[in-house]
């Protein structure tokens, strides 16, 4: 079962699974994940992945463990990537520690931690005009080869930060902006500006039938974008690049599929 989620701290997420799918699949209320296969981070919204049995569960939980799954992701980060660094792979080792009273996760970069991979691809800039000043935006696409906690929100803070962009990471990131600058985000969005968009997966007795989920920009994120102003010319450079690249293998002709109610 693939279901989309919403952005929410509340309820907790197997909880929200009893009550949404127990009365269809029974299995899942005695089962100590609910199902859960594929999870998101809290914020983060997009499709789930649920085994509704015992075979279903364990043949999405072995394709998930052998990076079976396809996984693409939507993010709007401050700044505006650079045209010769639009797309690439990032490799940055991640180490993940408890936060001070054991409260949640936090991960950070260092030479010690884990190999994690991410592909990504600039797909359109964004520009916010404040008097005289301009604030600049990139909604950028991403695969997640592997599945790091914070991955993605970490690789783009890192990316940044390399770049030598003033801000660093995604907007609306309570954990890795600082306070101010989080402020500063809820004007345009009350969460996190992460979206998984796109979720491939083999079916459970056929492997060879790949099962495809797709899930649009959610409202309120679609109208965190009506807020800005589209760099046309920036966005025309990245969709020519990525067409030469091809650093995501999944095709995206035209980046507005993804927010079907943008007039852009």
């Amino acid at each position: 079962v693939a279901m989309e989620k919403q952005s929410s701290r509340h309820p907790p997420l197997q909880s929200w699974l009893f009550d949404s799918l127990g009365f269809r699949y029974p299995w899942l209320l005695g089962h100590y994940r609910a199902g859960l296969v594929h999870r998101l981070d809290v914020q983060t919204s997009g499709p789930i992945l649920v085994g509704s049995c015992t075979g279903s569960f364990t043949h999405l939980r072995n394709s998930l463990h052998r990076h079976e799954l396809y996984k693409e992701y939507l993010a709007l980060m401050h700044g505006a990537i650079p045209l010769k660094h639009c797309s690439g792979e990032l490799l940055y080792p991640l180490k993940t520690e408890r936060e001070n009273k054991g409260k949640g996760w936090h991960t950070v970069v260092h030479p010690s931690g884990e190999d994690a991979k991410t592909m990504y691809e600039a797909v359109a800039g964004f520009i916010n005009v404040k008097g005289r000043r301009k604030q600049r935006y990139t909604l950028v696409r991403l695969q997640l080869i592997t599945g790091k906690t914070h991955q993605i929100r970490v690789h783009l803070k890192e990316l940044a930060s390399d770049l030598g962009l003033k801000v660093h990471g995604i907007v609306g990131d309570y954990k890795y902006l600082k306070a101010a600058e989080v402020r500063t985000d809820e004007k345009l969005t009350k969460r996190v500006f992460l979206h998984c968009w796109r979720l491939h997966f083999p079916a459970p007795g056929d492997k060879a039938r790949k099962c495809k989920v797709q899930c649009p920009l959610p409202d309120e994120l679609q109208s965190s974008l009506r807020k800005l102003q589209l760099d046309e010319s920036l966005t025309a450079y990245y969709r020519k690049r990525g067409q030469k690249t091809n650093v995501i293998p999944e095709a995206l002709d035209d980046w507005r599929t993804t927010c079907p109610s943008l007039s852009y």
